[in-house]
């Protein structure tokens, strides 16, 4: 992928990457998650659009900017996931489950977009940090206890820098 968003709002996927998404099964539930890879992908590739929109968000190196946005893309496909239940996943133990199981799935794929190539200035993180970050959001959304609050995606997004930070610091290491 390329990102030419700072200047226009662009971003480039390759047709190779989106086909080979398209066709994924989960590896924690062998069942299809393409579609919801796709939208992953172009969630974090808008993640990008924002940031360049919003220069508020400083970030300390671009693996720091690619978690962020790792991040945001979770956040959006729990969101996503959550809303298209068709339950109160509060009260409904298997929605939440099947939630729960897609976010692994997406999470384990996206921590295999993940490099370590830690000098690289292209470094999107290693896999543990993004399939982390990636899944940070539903853990948050879904109850359990995380190190950000996520009762609304403005509030979300106020420690979600400093977060990133916290998961490259954390786990962006050999």
């Amino acid at each position: 992928t390329s990102v030419n968003s700072k200047y226009n709002g662009t971003i480039e996927l390759g047709k190779g990457l989106l086909i080979f998404e398209y066709n994924k099964k989960g590896p924690v539930t062998k069942e299809s998650i393409g579609k919801y890879m796709v939208m992953s992908i172009m969630a974090h590739e808008f993640a990008h659009i924002y940031q360049y929109a919003h220069p508020e968000y400083v970030f300390k190196s671009g693996v720091v900017q690619e978690i962020h946005a790792d991040m945001i893309a979770g956040y959006y496909m729990a969101k996503y996931l959550i809303n298209n239940a068709g339950t109160d996943i509060t009260f409904d133990y298997e929605a939440q489950k099947k939630i729960s199981n897609c976010m692994s799935d997406m999470g384990v794929s996206f921590g295999w977009l993940g490099d370590t190539q830690y000098w690289s200035q292209e470094h999107h993180g290693n896999y543990y940090t993004r399939a982390v970050a990636f899944q940070e959001p539903w853990r948050c959304l879904s109850g359990s206890p995380t190190r950000f609050s996520c009762r609304s995606f403005s509030e979300f997004l106020s420690t979600s820098v400093s977060n990133a930070e916290y998961h490259v610091n954390t786990f962006d290491k050999d």
